[in-house]
């Protein structure tokens, strides 16, 4: 537990400090707001540590002030700071800082800067006791020391690793160890494997006592007796490795008081530049991951196939984690069962994976696997054991796997497996990061899905403004042609009554009147027609408008076809007949009674037979049948001698939608009869549908009857 003076003037960082510092162990002596009263509080409190704001108001700023409690009282300072200009920081720099925390911070970041900076003071405190003729400095260390960050970068090397590898620290920053570092068994002569990054993939501690030579740049060799050990972050991850050695063929010198602070500070360096690397990886990864959504995002775009996107998705993911093998497996409703449902191989790789495509897993045989990632959770390497029969054939010893929960709508719908070797091993960080980015895929894909049924709705309206429109233009047309005659008849009739009101003499002899006559029966019975026929229209328009919600006033009673369809037949047997049509019915002796509303059922059955009239030719047949299909009920009409084109047979049920074909009998109508019939059958609890073909045309209404 450590004493910290908190120098901040907002009341609200102020205040987040001292609650962190007090969650974190550490007493809290006091708390200032400018430069003059934090150094009255550190001459008077004594603390181990003051966190410094850089800008505070009044004539002293955070860094003047910071000057003076190091040089007064020796208490280091770590800077607190949002943004600052060059010439400040400049100024911040000067001073020695023991360390910056820029906001906003983590509690987590204010516990590893605190912790770094108290030991670091420390060190140089012991430095302050060795005696002046002990040389200070790296040069008097007999240890070389070498440092990697997690990748297997060099990082660090002291000038002693410099003069026994034979290369400058310059030269080797940011080549792999196995550039710079190589091993030779002394017996074998075999390359031994680097302890870098051994030290790293074994996570422990690694020495070698004899027998290792280190082959230098210049092709000699030394016989060296290194040591290499993990560095952790604060979470105990593994983000690097270090590496000290010596020459064994000269006497090792004792470590004097002096170097031994001096490689503790040089180790201390070490595992700084490596969590300094680790947080700059951390945010380029999550930069790269930004990027990564951003592609997926174009390319899923317009596409609302779940398979495809997963497909894109998993690829997209696959070559930017440098994969070996990713897969897609999506669990079932009732989470009983999943399916690897897609799947990325890379290419270029030494082990063959066969496609696992279809493959099904029983989710309930493997509990302990599966309850984790129903509860969105990730599993980062999970036992053997715990895997299921599929997934443990994949595993090899040098193989890492991420397995991350798809979720929709916080529910677990499937997983995304990642397979990869001869990779650093995953952090946590790393492992929340791909599963973030996972979660993220599975939103893109939910919005997918969002974006084509908003197209699909958008589509549908602008059909149904089309339907609408053409609808309305249709009933305009049928509205305004009767008119038209009727207004041209009753102007024809009003010219000829005005002639007989002024006596014309031409029209006063018997022999002129009787084309008069004539010709007002003719505009009287034009009248009549086009009277009836917007009646018919107004009427249909009605039906067809409300028959829907005269669905709940119909009344269903038994009827008997055997003896209903003949007499149906019955009234309408005059039309054929004087158009020379052979009418019959056919009634299966198997049907008997239906359930249905007569009237309706009546309605359909007179419209689908005007219509054969309409369309058959002389000496054509026109018949009525009635089957039994199973539970349901099967009444047919069918003519012959026309033919409906199949372009035209899923139009025939819009509204006044007529097709292209010679009207023999000019039959007037409204356009409206067929698609009333659809509704009605609908009404019914029926169907109907159309076939045609060879000169034959069918009509097929279906009367699904319940089982009693």
């Amino acid at each position: 537990m450590a004493k910290i003076l908190v120098v901040e003037d907002e009341s609200i960082v102020a205040w987040y400090l001292q609650e962190a510092l007090k969650h974190l162990g550490h007493q809290v002596v006091g708390s200032a707001i400018s430069g003059e009263e934090a150094l009255e509080c550190a001459a008077e409190t004594q603390p181990n540590l003051v966190l410094m704001d850089i800008r505070l108001k009044g004539k002293m700023d955070g860094i003047a002030a910071a000057e003076q409690i190091y040089s007064r009282f020796d208490i280091p300072i770590v800077y607190l700071t949002a943004h600052a200009d060059e010439c400040t920081l400049k100024r911040a720099i000067a001073t020695k800082p023991f360390g910056y925390l820029v906001k906003p911070f983590q509690e987590r970041e204010v516990h590893t800067t605190i912790e770094i900076a108290l030991s670091r003071h420390q060190l140089e405190k012991r430095c302050e006791t060795i005696p002046e003729e002990v040389v200070d400095g790296r040069d008097t260390i007999a240890e070389a020391t070498i440092a990697a960050d997690r990748s297997g970068k060099i990082i660090f090397m002291n000038s002693v690793a410099e003069t026994l590898i034979g290369c400058l620290e310059q030269e080797a920053l940011g080549k792999f160890a196995t550039k710079v570092l190589r091993l030779i068994d002394s017996q074998t002569r075999e390359l031994i494997e680097n302890p870098l990054l051994k030290a790293m993939g074994e996570n422990g501690t690694l020495r070698w006592s004899k027998g290792c030579l280190l082959l230098r740049k210049d092709g000699t060799e030394i016989p060296i007796n290194p040591t290499a050990t993990p560095l952790r972050n604060s979470n105990r991850e593994i983000i690097g490795s270090v590496l000290v050695f010596h020459d064994i063929r000269s006497p090792q010198p004792k470590v004097t008081t002096l170097q031994q602070p001096n490689l503790t500070l040089e180790l201390t360096q070490a595992s700084l530049i490596a969590r300094l690397l680790e947080r700059t990886t951390n945010l380029q990864e999550a930069i790269a991951c930004i990027d990564l959504l951003r592609r997926v995002v174009n390319q899923v775009r317009k596409n609302s196939n779940q398979i495809e996107i997963l497909q894109i998705i998993i690829s997209e993911l696959g070559r930017f984690l440098e994969a070996d093998y990713c897969w897609v497996t999506l669990y079932n409703l009732n989470h009983t069962f999943a399916t690897i449902s897609c799947e990325y191989i890379a290419v270029n790789q030494p082990r063959s994976y066969p496609s696992a495509l279809g493959i099904q897993i029983d989710m309930q045989s493997f509990p302990d696997f599966y309850e984790p990632l129903l509860q969105r959770n990730y599993w980062l390497s999970p036992p053997w054991q715990f895997l299921p029969t599929p997934y443990q054939s994949l595993i090899t010893t040098d193989m890492q796997m991420l397995i991350c929960p798809l979720i929709d709508r916080d529910v677990a719908i499937g997983e995304v497996s990642i397979l990869r070797s001869g990779k650093p091993p995953w952090s946590q960080i790393q492992a929340e990061l791909i599963s973030q980015v996972v979660s993220q895929c599975a939103t893109i894909l939910r919005q997918a899905h969002a974006y084509q049924a908003t197209q699909d709705y958008v589509g549908n309206m602008e059909l149904l403004n089309q339907i609408k429109d053409n609808f309305i233009s249709s009933i305009a047309h049928e509205l305004c042609t009767p008119l038209a005659n009727m207004r041209m008849a009753v102007e024809m009739l009003s010219s000829l009554t005005h002639s007989l009101q002024n006596g014309d003499e031409e029209i006063e002899t018997p022999q002129n009147q009787q084309p008069l006559w004539q010709k007002l029966e003719h505009y009287l019975q034009i009248l009549r027609e086009e009277w009836q026929r917007e009646f018919n229209l107004v009427i249909d328009l009605l039906n067809f408008q409300n028959v829907e919600t005269l669905s709940a006033s119909l009344s269903f009673n038994p009827i008997d076809l055997q003896q209903w369809l003949p007499q149906v037949i019955n009234r309408f047997s005059e039309e054929p007949i004087r158009q020379r049509q052979i009418l019959s019915c056919e009634i299966s002796p198997q049907v008997s009674t239906v359930i249905s509303h007569e009237p309706s059922l009546e309605r359909i059955i007179s419209e689908l037979l005007t219509n054969a009239c309409k369309y058959s030719p002389p000496d054509s047949w026109i018949t009525l049948t009635a089957d039994n299909q199973g539970e349901n009920v099967l009444i047919k009409v069918t003519n012959s001698g026309s033919t409906i084109e199949p372009e035209e047979l899923n139009r025939i049920f819009e509204p006044f939608y007529r097709i292209p074909r010679p009207n023999l009998w000019n039959y007037s109508g409204t356009g409206l009869g067929l698609a009333l019939v659809k509704r009605l059958a609908k009404l019914l609890r029926g169907d109907i549908q159309v076939e045609s073909h060879a000169g034959e045309t069918t009509f097929t209404v279906i009367l699904f009857q319940e089982k009693c």
